[in-house]
């Protein structure tokens, strides 16, 4: 791991296919608004290309990495707002550089 780097959060979580539009834009406001409240913080979403149910994947990085505070705020924030287009759960999963 190189000086800086820290965790890294994955969100992913399926939608229903006549929502995918709607979770993505609420999804990316989500992101908007996480990242004008916490600087540094850089957030992605993903849509998943291959065929089966949409799936999307949120990726979190920041300088220094994710703490549990931020990444609690981003698991718990997010599946409040988002859970109008969750099809099961949001899944998360915690990264580090090798």
């Amino acid at each position: 791991m190189s000086a800086g780097d820290g965790p890294e959060l994955y969100l992913y979580w399926r939608v229903g296919e006549a929502d995918v539009a709607a979770a993505v834009a609420a999804a990316r406001a989500w992101q908007q608004g996480l990242a004008t409240r916490h600087p540094g913080l850089s957030c992605r979403l993903l849509q998943r290309t291959q065929a089966g149910a949409p799936t999307l994947m949120e990726v979190y990085r920041r300088p220094g990495g994710i703490g549990p505070a931020l990444a609690e705020e981003i698991r718990a924030g997010g599946d409040a707002l988002l859970a109008p287009w969750l099809d099961g759960v949001r899944h998360l999963e915690v990264f580090a550089a090798a």
